[in-house]
């Protein structure tokens, strides 16, 4: 009984190496097969107001705003910057702790493209956005925001 008992521990042992093996190897193609584009923000935080840059993949922004932003993201800037500015502006909504909406203006916009073999062809809106608290409210009230 003690023969057949290592027997099968060592028979699962090797099974074990074998399926790790497999997975070591399968697994850096599996991840890499399936990149989750982000939308990304990053805060510079001032005194008197918040700049933001806003990363956006064309691919979610096409689903979100329901353009063909991706599709056909040649010139977007020029034909349809006042309307991506409007969308933005609509969306992104800091408001202070007593409740009071912040200023939000959209700048400057860009579209960026990259290509590699593993994702393909992947384009990216880059939106310059400052946010402001109203003259009427104290400059160092609390922010707290939203995004949608």
């Amino acid at each position: 009984m003690q023969h057949l008992f290592f027997f099968i521990s060592r028979l699962n042992g090797w099974l074990m190496v074998f399926l790790i093996s497999l997975l070591a190897v399968q697994l850096p193609n599996v991840s890499a097969a399936h990149p989750m584009p982000n939308s990304v923000m990053l805060l510079t935080i001032h005194a008197n107001r918040i700049n933001a840059e806003l990363q956006i993949p064309l691919a979610e922004l096409q689903s979100a705003w329901g353009h063909a932003v991706n599709d056909s993201s040649a010139r977007l800037v020029e034909r349809l910057g006042p309307q991506l500015r409007t969308y933005l502006q609509k969306h992104i909504r800091p408001q202070s702790s007593d409740g009071r909406f912040w200023t939000v203006s959209v700048g400057e916009l860009t579209v960026h493209e990259s290509q590699n073999p593993i994702n393909g062809v992947y384009r990216e809106l880059t939106a310059q956005v400052q946010m402001m608290p109203r003259r009427d409210h104290p400059a160092g009230a609390m922010m707290c925001g939203s995004l949608r």
